[in-house]
Order: structure tokens, then sequence, then C-alpha cells
């Protein structure tokens, strides 16, 4: 018994220095360059935040916002510590932390953060939510006009303490207040140095700006930067990143470069890690809801219980993109939210009847699709001939590049409309996409009840009272069908087995948090 006993405890204490022996052997290491190639395939020489050609990853390395998201959507505190809500919801106080740096080593402080709100709803700046700003805060309209030069609703408490006050409750805000185009830049050196700022700028982020990377001519072609050793939340482990978007699937190959969007077979027999990411990025087709046929609902619930969407989406596969079918009208991936059971089996001969019953012969719809989508015309115009073929009507495609082209048709339509979401608030694709007030309406859609729902939400000071209206709403959309939901993209990434905590949220490639990743080499 006792020979058992001892056999036992040494196995044990071998196994136990085998795990310290693995455990040791990934141990977090220091230094290394991470080489990065994107999806996207140019490079813009552009560094502000609030410019739409910026790239989000740049940004999110180089510069910080009062608060963050962290990979599934959760705020968390970045520059601000902490932050209280009054009971009427309308006025958030910001609370500094102490200490912290900008690259060029002077103190973050509130009139930083006044600064930089000021220049984004300047009249210089040309962020699309520059107006979605200035509507929400108190004298945000009289600043623009010129008529002050303060914003009333926005005020320095003192030298750690900013505060916001919104013309109504504003529960989306601090989801808003996570997009890029909140960084906080130092207001010394961009008074200063003005847009050459951006040359060479200087945030708080976790990397600093070392060197642009430039092809054989000379050309800008990607950018390089260097860890920031005193980072407030923790220095980052690599020592650089290296970013270019003309990097090749062979640098990926041969190991030259560390992660790559899934861009050929090759990747996926390599035996590389892979992450799938499944982005705030939805597909419709939707109806125009005030045009004979589509002006009646059980007319567009017959057209959507006819669709295949297996058979279309499929169209829209790309080896580093991947369509995921969707009944959601808001994305499972929103916090409070899930995804919808698959439809439930209806009895398509029951719509098909319905349809062949209406009085559409000779009766011509436009399909609608996205011009930088028409690599696509030919399979999707054969895919919708075939799914509605019993009808005696003609199918007209068309490409898109606004509004105005739908508008100027005159015959019903049906729409291919793709909205990404820039920040995990439902507001932010119901509103856009349903709303008769919003320009980026394409369905036509106008309902009061719809409306109102709209309405309560926006006054509602409780997270959890306001989610339950949009579940109101979404089940509003499912009834009245003013589009069909299609997919979701999942974008694929590939990464070298020696890079290690690769983390990525829903708001896609741009929210790599390099700060964390590390090499195991």
């Amino acid at each position: 018994m006792l020979r058992k006993f001892i056999l036992i405890l040494i196995s044990s204490l071998i196994f136990s220095f085998q795990l310290l022996g693995q455990i040791d052997n990934l141990k977090i290491k220091y230094g290394g360059v991470l080489k990065i190639k994107p999806f996207e395939n140019y490079f813009p020489v552009v560094l502000d935040p609030t410019h739409p050609l910026s790239l989000r990853f740049i940004s999110e390395q180089l510069f910080d916002n009062l608060v963050t998201l962290d990979k599934n959507l959760n705020l968390v505190p970045c520059l601000a510590e902490y932050w209280t809500i009054s009971d009427d919801g309308r006025i958030y106080t910001f609370y500094l932390r102490k200490g912290v740096k900008f690259h060029h080593e002077k103190e973050l402080t509130s009139e930083d953060v006044i600064f930089s709100f000021k220049r984004l709803i300047s009249k210089k700046s040309i962020s699309a939510y520059q107006r979605f700003f200035i509507s929400k805060i108190k004298g945000g309209l009289e600043y623009l006009s010129g008529k002050t030069d303060e914003i009333a609703g926005l005020r320095t408490k003192g030298r750690y303490i900013v505060e916001i006050e919104w013309i109504v409750p504003f529960v989306s805000a601090l989801y808003m207040l996570t997009m890029p185009e909140w960084k906080i830049l130092p207001k010394d050196l961009l008074i200063k140095e003005g847009e050459a700022f951006f040359d060479k700028p200087s945030g708080t982020g976790p990397f600093k700006f070392d060197y642009w990377i430039r092809d054989t001519r000379l050309n800008i072609v990607g950018i390089r930067l260097k860890r920031n050793d005193n980072y407030f939340l923790g220095k980052p482990y690599l020592e650089a990143i290296e970013f270019c978007p003309f990097y090749t699937l062979d640098n990926f190959l041969n190991k030259e470069i560390d992660v790559i969007p899934v861009l050929s077979e090759k990747v996926l027999k390599g035996n590389y890690p892979i992450i799938g990411i499944d982005l705030l990025s939805f597909t419709y087709l939707g109806f125009s809801c005030q045009r004979f046929p589509f002006n009646e609902k059980r007319i567009r619930k017959a057209f959507s219980q006819v669709l295949n969407k297996e058979k279309l989406i499929n169209i829209f596969n790309r080896i580093h993109t991947i369509p995921k079918i969707t009944n959601n009208y808001i994305p499972p991936q929103l916090p409070g939210f899930l995804p919808k059971n698959k439809e439930k089996p209806t009895n398509p001969e029951n719509a098909i009847n319905e349809l062949k019953n209406l009085e559409l012969d000779d009766l011509t719809i436009i399909i609608f699709i996205r011009r930088d989508e028409r690599e696509f015309m030919r399979k999707i115009s054969k895919v919708l001939k075939d799914q509605f073929k019993f009808l005696n009507i003609k199918l007209k495609f068309k490409f898109y590049n606004s509004k105005k082209d739908l508008l100027e048709s005159k015959e019903p339509y049906l729409v291919f409309v793709t909205y990404d979401m820039s920040f995990p608030d439902p507001e932010n694709i119901v509103i856009p996409l349903f709303s008769s007030q919003s320009n980026f309406n394409l369905f036509e859609f106008k309902n009061e009840e719809f409306e109102k729902l709209i309405k309560r939400a926006e006054m509602e000071k409780s997270w959890t009272k306001r989610i339950q209206i949009y579940k109101k709403i979404e089940k509003l959309l499912e009834e009245e069908v003013p589009a069909i939901p299609l997919y979701y993209s999942q974008e694929r990434v590939a990464f070298q087995n020696y890079v290690r905590d690769i983390d990525i949220s829903p708001l896609g490639f741009g929210t790599l948090n390099v700060r964390k990743v590390w090499l195991n080499k």
C-alpha cells in the first residue's frame, strides 16, 4: 500500500514539473515586431481620427477614448477612470485618470477633452457624426452657427473632470463615445502645429508613430508604430507594429509577416490558427413600401416566404468574408439580444398561390444592387429570376450609388442594402435604416407605432427598459416586413502559430487589441 502511495506521489510530482515546464515555456515575452496585412488594399496617409479615410486600427494604437469596449462589446473605462450620470439622464460627468501622458510627455487634462470634442463638431470637421452630436448636446447648434464661442453642454469642472449635458437623455452616448472620431488629442500641439500635427501625431495610445513604410520609389505604403513604454494601462509586449496593405500571401506563407486575412485556400490548408469574426455588418433585401404591390405587408410577407435565402446569400461568399444567414433585424451580437431561431417551416405554396392571385401581369420590378457589388450581378439575376419565375412579371436589374437613384425610379423595387454599424447600440441600425426621418431609409417605410417606439427609446433612461423597447421594435419590423434580413458577414483572419492572445471585437479587424499580443518565438 505504501509502495502504491509513493508511486502515485512520484507520478504527481513528475506531472506537476511537466506542467510547470509547459507554463514556463508559455511565459509572456516582451519584444518582437508584429507585421500585419489588413483587409484594405490601399493605404491612406491620413492619421486624423476624425477623417472618414483614416483607418480605425491605426487610430486605436495612437489615441484613446474616454471609454472603450472589450471584445464582447462591454463598456470599460479608458482615459476616464469612472463616470456618473444624473438622475434625469442628461448630464454625464467623466473623471479622468491622473498622470496620463501624451507621447510628447504633456499630461492629459480636461482641457484636451473639451478641445478635441469642439474640434470634432466645428465647421471644419468632416466627420459623419458631426451633425448627430450637435443635435444632441446642449448649445451645439448655437456654437456651430457662430452665435457662441463655447458649447453650453460641454464643460470642465476642474483639471480632471469633464461634464457633458445633453438636451434629452442620451443612453447610447457612451457607446458613441467609443468611436474613433472621439479620440482625445493634445490641445497644445494641435494649436501650435495645426494640421501638420498629423504628420507625426502625439496621442496617449499604447503605440507611438515611428516612421512611414515606403516602397522602392519612396511612396508611402504603410506605417511602423513603436511601443509606448509608459502607457497608462500597462506597457505593450510588442516592440513595434508594421502595418502594410501591400504585404503578400507569399510573405505570410514564408513567415515574413504574422497576421493576414484568409486570402487563399493555401491558408486554410496550412494549419494556421484562424479567427472568425461575426461582424456588425448586416445585409437586407428591402421593399419599396409605398409602391404597389409592396404597399401591402401581406404581399411583402409572401415574397419573403418564397425567397430562398440560402441560395441567395451563397452568391456573396468570399474566401475571407463569409455570409451567415440571419433572421434578425437587430444584430444578436449586441448586448441584450439573441439570435432568432431558424424560420418556422412555412408552406411556400400558400405564398405562391397568394402572389399568383394578384394582378401582376407584365408588372416590372426593379432590383437595385449596390454598384460595388456589381461582380455578383449575373448570379443574383439568375437566382431571383428562377425563384420568381412562377410570376408573370419582369425583373429589371440596376446599380445604385445613392437614395436619389431609387427615387428617380417610378417602378416598384427591391433593393440590397448593407449596413455597417459604427457603434454597438440598436439605435445605430434601426433609426438609420427604418425611420421615416432618416436619409438612409431606402425602403420608403413609414409607420406611426414604429416612430412612437423610437421616441420612447430615445427618452428612456434605463438601459434594461430601453432594450425591451427595441425588442418591441424588432417584433414590429418582423410583422411589417419592410425588408428581409439576409445575412451578416464573418471576417476570417489567419496568424502564425507563434502569435498569442489575438482579440478582435464584432466591430471588425480595426479593433484588433495589439496591446495584449505577444510572440512566442
